[in-house]
């Protein structure tokens, strides 16, 4: 049985912050950054093992492929295109993906700002402003969005867009018998190798019935997938695309000092600020109460900020 870090606590963020706020730092922001560093770490491997089939086995932590009977063909993602203004090889998913973690506005391409008191991104230029969510729906129906290299707008070509019946938005179907690549048409899946034929529905019934056996190489340990997925049920450890938690992870082991210690602490929270169901993963409560806890850290500093400034004017 995996052991699993715990959630912080509310209170210890807190008090972290109260403490920071009289320029105070004590042994707690050492011991509340070495246990977000450890939740930050199981949470990457629950991810690693679900989005990546890189299993680590229960006895000794080395990582054991797991050979996933259905995943998505790399054809989905990987229709490139030149970009007309920097002639730069792309696909339509990577200029999605620039806008998610550098949002830049959809009329005078500016970058947002995240308005942490009021839970926004926001544009100085023209005033137009999304939720996060509202936002990533924007970004996903586009049909015009900036390239990552040169920041020109550009129309997504009609290849980028895969059609309902194109063998690119199919999934990659291996065969139970042989192992090899089947076809997956008309209800039914049919390898080519050995032969093998079953209805599509009767095939995925037997997959969700089926053990699927892993054991590790380095010491031997035989387990199932279906165990595994148990040891980590009910710890809250997976959502979303964990980012920013590989982000704080390597920048954590790099602090020396205290204030480093919070800089990273503190750019951590803001960027789960952002991310919705990502912040219950670190930190104790549902998501509105967790939510309302940053929104009180933010609206804090964005308090403190105005009265240095203000303090510096006069």
């Amino acid at each position: 049985m995996i052991r699993w870090s715990a959630r912080v606590q509310p209170a210890k963020i807190r008090r972290l912050y109260a403490l920071e706020s009289r320029g105070i730092y004590d042994e707690s922001v050492q011991e509340l950054g070495w246990q977000l560093h450890a939740r930050c770490q199981d949470a990457l491997l629950v991810w690693q093992a679900v989005g990546q089939g890189r299993v680590p086995c229960p006895e000794c932590g080395e990582l054991v492929s797991r050979a996933k009977c259905t995943q998505r063909a790399p054809e989905s993602r990987a229709v490139r295109f030149a970009c007309p203004h920097c002639s730069r090889r792309l696909t339509w998913f990577e200029c999605r993906e620039a806008l998610r973690d550098r949002p830049q506005c959809f009329e005078c391409l500016r970058p947002l700002e995240w308005r942490y008191a009021e839970n926004r991104l926001a544009c100085p230029g023209c005033g137009r402003g999304w939720s996060w969510q509202g936002y990533r729906r924007s970004v996903s129906g586009r049909l015009r969005l900036p390239c990552p290299h040169c920041a020109q707008v550009i129309r997504r070509p009609d290849g980028a867009r895969r059609s309902k019946g194109s063998d690119a938005g199919r999934r990659v179907v291996l065969c139970p018998k042989c192992g090899s690549r089947a076809r997956h048409a008309e209800g039914e899946i049919a390898c080519p190798v050995c032969g093998y034929r079953q209805a599509w529905r009767k095939y995925r019934r037997q997959l969700k019935r089926r053990a699927e056996r892993l054991q590790c190489g380095t010491c031997g340990c035989e387990f199932t997938w279906k165990s595994w997925r148990e040891c980590y049920r009910g710890q809250n450890l997976l959502s979303g695309k964990p980012a920013p938690l590989s982000g704080f992870v390597g920048k954590w082991e790099r602090c020396k000092t205290p204030q480093q210690m919070m800089a990273a602490i503190d750019a951590l929270l803001h960027a789960v600020h952002g991310r919705g169901a990502l912040a219950p993963v670190l930190i104790e409560g549902g998501e509105p109460e967790v939510m309302a806890l940053l929104d009180e850290l933010a609206g804090r500093r964005d308090a403190e900020c105005g009265a240095l400034s203000q303090g510096r004017r006069n």
